[in-house]
């Protein structure tokens, strides 16, 4: 590694660093091979010496943020502290120990989205909310469409199949923003940061407690995003099972091709919409990996309270409410 060297006048010496854009290509390798440990090997299959560093651009090695991240237990590894701190902790069941653990204990692996326990979880409840969503949009479609014939026609709805699938999405988002904002507003009703003091959102950075509550809020975040690239996804492609062609001269190994191709329900938005999906999924995990939660739950509630009257607003739309309309739009500006 070089060294800073600050001369008699303390002026820092940066000799000894690689331009800016040569670390950024040398720190964007590393972080693709941190997962494999590679970030060694590499420089090594190039030919790179890192004992030679002075001689080497590339052979610098810019110390990764996350690496200086503190570590929240796993649920084993609570077990093991329950089982040193408490003589009886072996009479604790399973259950109570898992109840605990979830939701009586801060700061812990579910806390950090990309640790295996709150991937687990997210994957479950991800799972979980799509049956949820099942249940629940053909029922909102259903009196969506019910409805659309009564203010719009019975030839409206025969036209309008997409808009009436719509209307049960925008009765599903209206009632998550809702119900999560409100549960932000009773949760962060005490908190520090909500009541001005925004300095509280970085005091004790990157130490600072994961509450429970903090924790199942961002799980829950992070699931109904993920839910939204996955359903996206759904809509928009399609797989289809081809059998091959095969010559006499030309023997295939596998006859069958499993295409992917658009669906007849891809929406023109798909390229942008899946672009802020994807962004927003990167932003939630990164900021829980890299102990910023607390300054990511203030733009969760930025954003589900300013979605309420957008989806109101879609909804009015549907039913031609045009001065409902019209007063949702004015509350997005305030």
């Amino acid at each position: 590694m070089a060294t800073m060297i600050i001369d008699a006048q303390g002026n820092l010496d940066m000799s000894d660093y690689p331009p800016a854009p040569i670390l950024w290509m040398t720190a964007f390798v590393d972080t693709l091979c941190m997962p494999l440990q590679c970030q060694d090997s590499w420089r090594a299959a190039v030919g790179i010496d890192e004992n030679e560093e002075g001689k080497s651009w590339f052979a610098h090695q810019v110390p990764s943020l996350w690496q200086h991240m503190p570590r929240y237990p796993s649920f084993a590894e609570f077990q093991q502290l329950q089982q040193q701190s408490n003589e009886h902790a072996d009479g604790v069941s399973l259950w109570q120990s898992l109840y605990t653990f979830a939701f009586e204990t801060s700061t812990t692996a579910l806390g950090d989205l990309t640790s295996p326990t709150a991937a687990l979880v997210l994957f479950v409840m991800v799972v979980l909310l799509r049956q949820i969503k099942a249940v629940l949009l053909p029922l909102f479609s259903s009196f969506g469409r019910w409805i659309g014939r009564y203010t719009h026609g019975a030839e409206w709805e025969a036209a309008n199949e997409e808009r009436i699938f719509k209307f049960g999405e925008y009765v599903f988002r209206l009632i998550y923003h809702s119900a999560i904002s409100a549960y932000g507003i009773y949760y962060f009703w005490d908190k520090p940061w909500w009541q001005g003091n925004t300095l509280a959102l970085y005091q004790g950075f990157p130490n600072h407690a994961v509450d429970p509550g903090m924790a199942w809020y961002y799980l829950l975040q992070a699931s109904y995003n993920l839910d939204a690239m996955v359903s996206l996804l759904e809509i928009s492609f399609t797989f289809k099972i081809q059998k091959r062609k095969s010559t006499s001269s030309n023997t295939i190994a596998f006859p069958y091709a499993f295409p992917i191709v658009w669906s007849e329900t891809v929406r023109g938005d798909f390229r942008e919409m899946m672009m802020h999906h994807s962004v927003t999924n990167v932003l939630v995990i990164s900021s829980s990996l890299f102990r910023l939660t607390r300054p990511g739950s203030m733009i969760f509630m930025v954003h589900d309270i300013s979605d309420i009257p957008v989806d109101l607003s879609k909804l009015a739309n549907f039913l031609k409410w045009k001065w409902t309309t019209l007063s949702c739009f004015l509350a997005m500006t305030f």
